[in-house]
C-alpha cells in the first residue's frame, strides 16, 4: 500500500465524474480507493452485468465497473490504462503529482 499525498488526492477527487475512453469504450471515474490505491471506472455503455447475492444467486442487473490500480506494476508511474483514459493535460498533472518532492 502506498500513502498518497494530499495534493494527489485532491487532484484525483476533482477528477471524479470525468469521462474518458479506453479500448473504444466510454468509462466514467466514479470512485477513488485510497487504500490500494486504485480508481473505479464505470462502463458507460448499455451493457450490464448480473450481480449475485451472498448465496451466489442472480439478483439484479448492474452497470459494469473496473478497478484500475493507480500505479503501473512495472515502475512508479501512472497505470497505462489511466494514461489512455485521461486527457493529456490530466495525465501531465497526475504525473507531476506522483514525482517525489
Amino acid at each position: 500500500m502506498t500513502d498518497l499525498s494530499t495534493e494527489l488526492l485532491d487532484i484525483l477527487h476533482d477528477l471524479i465524474g470525468t469521462r474518458g475512453f479506453y479500448q473504444n469504450s466510454e468509462y466514467e471515474l466514479i470512485e477513488i480507493l485510497e487504500h490500494g490505491p486504485a480508481l473505479v471506472l464505470r462502463d458507460c455503455s448499455e451493457a450490464h452485468a448480473i450481480q449475485n447475492d451472498m448465496h451466489g444467486e442472480a439478483h439484479r442487473l448492474v452497470t459494469k465497473t473496473h478497478t484500475v490500480p493507480l500505479f503501473s506494476e512495472v515502475r512508479h508511474d501512472l497505470h497505462p490504462v489511466l494514461k489512455e483514459f485521461f486527457e493529456p493535460p490530466q495525465v501531465d498533472r497526475l504525473t507531476q503529482a506522483l514525482k517525489p518532492s
